[in-house]
């Protein structure tokens, strides 16, 4: 399988790109966001933030797309912090850092996950532990975010 541009990962290939952008904006690609990291988890990879943009049709070079990629996945952050479950926002990484960006750190301490010290390390735990939650969870038949389920939680 061909890597895509960037080098991210190849299971970006593998994902669907999204249908209808005329839905509401924010919950739609919250959602949106949610289905492709989910999948993204289950391979055991990570994801550039514009690979991340690119298949849910956001162009980064767009100011009010960045905004709202960046609203969308923390949203996703909230909802799988709501559900107990590890943050899937720790997979969107930056091309050259191949980690999230400040703003994840920052929402990993206000949820009360992270303690500010060492965020490589920080980083580390968490990516395992969504790999983790997101294999096993799929070896058991994972559920959608819209079923409102735990899905495996811990």
């Amino acid at each position: 399988m061909n890597e895509p541009p960037g080098g991210c990962c190849p299971v970006v290939a593998l994902l669907v790109k999204a249908e209808d952008p005329g839905e509401p904006i924010l919950k739609d690609i919250a959602e949106r966001l949610g289905e492709q990291l989910r999948t993204v988890a289950r391979f055991g990879k990570t994801i550039t933030y514009n690979d991340l943009a690119a298949l849910v049709d956001l162009d980064m070079d767009d100011p009010l797309d960045a905004t709202e990629l960046a609203g969308g996945i923390r949203a996703v952050s909230l909802s799988e912090h709501g559900f107990g479950r590890p943050l899937l926002s720790t997979l969107v990484v930056g091309l050259k850092t191949r980690r999230p960006g400040k703003g994840f750190f920052r929402l990993a301490q206000q949820l009360g996950r992270h303690d500010g010290f060492d965020d490589g390390t920080f980083f580390a735990h968490e990516l395992r532990r969504v790999h983790e939650h997101w294999h096993s969870s799929s070896r058991a038949g994972v559920c959608s975010e819209s079923e409102n389920r735990r899905c495996g939680s811990e």
